[in-house]
């Protein structure tokens, strides 16, 4: 039996391990360890069911245990840090989550039958079949990883051009390899998926050999100087595609727009999953929920904006967390709410208690993993709320760096920005935010925010148009109805002014001028002092 992972081959009559057909050096009782998980994958093997197996019931430290399995997870290219393949859980044991191919040892690799050797590769389709139909557990849902799963596959020409067809190869790369950095997805190597392509199987069979839920795939027409590039996200596992979308492009070079087609199909494919992960989670009974699916309903809880929905993120994001305690997103989460909490005013004595917990949480997620960008977001908005806005935007643009597609931390970056005079760089990253995610549901508080800057900028008329068309969001809540007051106070029109003053007074009747400085402040004097006499004259009181 041959076992394939991702660039690794582990031959079991031979004892070999290899990786890109080079063999590697490993010692006897790691390659033990590691056939045993490989024969068992997605089961948590304890530590006493090891050493039983492997070490054949001798006495061993914890010690002697935890260096096998770091020597194991080496020998395969994983680290404790990523646990790619091998996941710790917690009290328990380990369970191998790798995403692994069988091919029968009688057969050579693929690699070596030409391409048209159609009998050679019909043996080999055959076999991965009867390998996911003979397995112990043959259901390609409980195969999943906790993770959303994903595996891109090849970007087609239609037309067969030399310059489509290179540019879709180096379009799979790059989407392939950016998705792979981003720590909340699983994303098979892209040897793996490429590989078996040339199988011609089904996307049910593909989602099975590699054990993913999602399928990314496309197609490219080039003609001169014209390119349309075709996506489709699909969900396999429920059959119904997530999400699709043409970009049509013209351009000289079309090697020149690369980077911004692949950033804009990585943006959405991101918001994408997510929803879709949202939506799955919601339809799974509560206690059957894992601890990725407690964090996708905690965060559509997140989404909204009244304390009963906060409340209700809160209690899922701690599942989530009882069932893994290192589940950094989870951390991000309850940061995320602490400061939600201080914006909806749920806790006015306690809101330097939220406070302080938002930035404990945010801290404590990025100690887990320095490359989360939604603990980024969170410690970023935790320095917003107090105001403390060089470090907020600094926060926003290593979380940038991290993920330059993720819409959330540019989101943060124009919010600061616009309460920081800094007008250019707000325009810019509003730009880019609406680019990344057109019909972003949060939308509605970064136009607040960038009206704030429009009024600093003396462009009355443009921040009633972005502060009316937030407080017309559903999501909408008193301090949106407040800034749309005072940007139409100061552009003159009074009566439409005092109707917005009234909507976020029905909601908050003891609010004050106070209570809004607290928390939504611009560094500006002029044009806070401007902010302020507006809504004194839109009737809301200095304290309350």
């Amino acid at each position: 039996m041959i076992y394939c992972l991702g660039d690794y081959e582990i031959h079991t009559e031979t004892h070999e391990l290899l990786c890109e057909k080079q063999p590697q050096e490993i010692e006897p009782l790691i390659f033990k360890l590691l056939l045993f998980m490989l024969e068992n994958p997605n089961r948590i093997l304890s530590r006493d069911e090891l050493i039983r197996v492997v070490w054949k019931a001798r006495i061993i430290s914890d010690s002697t245990l935890n260096s096998a399995i770091s020597a194991t997870r080496q020998a395969i290219g994983d680290t404790v840090k990523t646990q790619q393949y091998i996941k710790t859980i917690s009290g328990k044991g380990y369970r191998f989550i790798g995403n692994v191919i069988k091919l029968d040892s009688a057969s050579p690799s693929s690699s070596f039958f030409p391409k048209d050797d159609k009998k050679s590769n019909e043996t080999i389709t055959t076999t991965l079949i009867q390998t996911s139909c003979t397995a112990k557990n043959p259901s390609p849902i409980r195969q999943l990883p906790d993770k959303p799963s994903i595996a891109v596959m090849n970007f087609t020409s239609l037309n067969k051009s030399e310059k489509g067809t290179l540019f879709g190869k180096i379009l799979t790369m790059e989407i392939n390899s950016h998705l792979a950095r981003l720590p909340h997805f699983f994303v098979v190597a892209s040897a793996s998926s490429l590989r078996l392509e040339t199988f011609h199987l089904s996307p049910q069979q593909i989602s099975q050999q590699l054990g993913v839920r999602y399928l990314v795939s496309g197609h490219i027409v080039h003609y001169k100087k014209h390119l349309r590039v075709t996506v489709s996200l699909v969900d396999v596992v429920q059959n119904c595609e997530v999400w699709a979308q043409q970009y049509e492009q013209s351009q000289d070079d079309i090697f020149l727009i690369q980077n911004e087609i692949s950033n804009r199909i990585i943006a959405m494919l991101d918001v994408s999953i997510e929803q879709s992960e949202i939506d799955r989670a919601f339809r799974i009974p509560s206690e059957d929920l894992s601890a990725w699916e407690n964090y996708h309903r905690g965060f559509w809880y997140l989404g909204l904006t009244t304390p009963h929905d906060i409340k209700r993120a809160e209690h899922y994001f701690k599942q989530a967390i009882r069932l893994d305690p290192r589940f950094s997103r989870a951390y991000a989460g309850l940061s995320f709410l602490e400061t939600s909490k201080i914006l909806l005013d749920m806790n006015q004595k306690n809101d330097q208690m939220s406070l302080d917990k938002a930035l404990d949480h945010a801290h404590y997620c990025l100690a887990i993993e320095s490359k989360e960008t939604m603990g980024y977001l969170s410690l970023g908005r935790a320095f917003m709320i107090a105001k403390h806005y060089p470090d907020a935007l600094k926060i926003a643009k290593a979380g940038i760096r991290v993920n330059h597609n993720n819409v959330y931390c540019q989101q943060l970056k124009a919010k600061v920005a616009a309460l920081s005079s800094l007008d250019a760089v707000a325009k810019q990253s509003v730009i880019t935010s609406h680019r990344l995610s057109p019909y972003d549901p949060h939308q509605f508080c970064l136009q607040s925010m960038y009206a704030i800057s429009l009024i600093h900028q003396g462009k009355y008329e443009t921040a009633t148009n972005w502060s009316s068309r937030a407080a017309h969001d559903h999501k909408a809540f008193h301090i949106t109805y407040i800034i749309a007051a005072f940007c139409h106070e100061i552009a003159g029109d009074s009566k439409k002014a005092q109707q917005f003053m009234q909507k976020a007074l029905n909601t908050r009747p003891n609010y004050s001028i106070k209570r809004y400085q607290k928390i939504v402040a611009h560094t500006n004097d002029t044009t806070n002092r401007r902010i302020i006499d507006a809504l004194l004259k839109t009737g809301l009181p200095m304290k309350g």
